[in-house]
């Protein structure tokens, strides 16, 4: 039996209205609306071209980026103070202070180690303005801790114990800022994943 000419019509209409706004709103966000889901409590992100990001106003690395960076920096430099001025104390240089093989040594030494390479590889990233940055960063952040605590658990040094109890608060403290920067930075997904919210579309559309 053939369909009314208006009901062909009205599925057109509605075909077209589906998909002019999958591409205004994105797959994932035209999925999640599908769904049922609401937008007005997630913050929306879509990705624009390069070129459009590198116009917009919070692009580059100036500001939050930069005073996560130097963070970093300022931390292995908190690591390595107390060191160096252990080994001025024993009329040593820092080399032949690290060569010491107690664990009350060896574990800092490691523990410098990985804050440098952390802190390394985060900057690289940030000066090359990865796509990865804001991952890669997290990930670094959340695993830097857990990853010092089996290290002093395998050397079982009741003082390295002690030492990772004082330093889990000032971490987890770190690692909450941190994390909730990165994650809800405009500048940060703009500049390294060529995101905006969707509302600052809708504002300048």
């Amino acid at each position: 039996m053939p369909r009314p000419a208006n009901s062909a019509s009205t599925e057109r209409h509605d075909s077209v209205k589906r998909s002019d706004s999958h591409l205004r709103l994105g797959p994932v966000e035209w999925a999640w609306r599908q769904r049922g889901g609401s937008t007005a409590m997630a913050r929306q992100w879509r990705l624009v071209s390069r070129e459009d990001a590198t116009r917009h106003p919070l692009y580059g690395l100036r500001g939050g980026p930069m005073v996560f960076a130097m963070s970093l920096c300022f931390y292995v430099l908190y690591i390595l103070s107390p060191l160096a001025e252990e080994a001025r104390s024993a009329n040593m240089t820092l080399v032949q202070f690290f060569d010491l093989a107690y664990p009350e040594i060896v574990f800092p030494k490691m523990l410098l180690a990985l804050s440098t390479a952390a802190t390394g590889a985060i900057c690289a990233l940030m000066l090359l303005r990865h796509r990865l940055f804001r991952l890669v960063s997290m990930t670094l952040l959340m695993a830097c801790w857990p990853l010092a605590a089996v290290v002093s658990a395998v050397m079982a040094v009741p003082s390295l114990d002690e030492m990772m109890a004082q330093s889990v608060l000032p971490w987890l403290i770190s690692l909450f800022v941190w994390t909730a920067y990165l994650q809800r930075s405009r500048a940060v997904r703009v500049t390294f994943e060529h995101s905006v919210l969707l509302s600052d579309i809708s504002r300048t559309s």
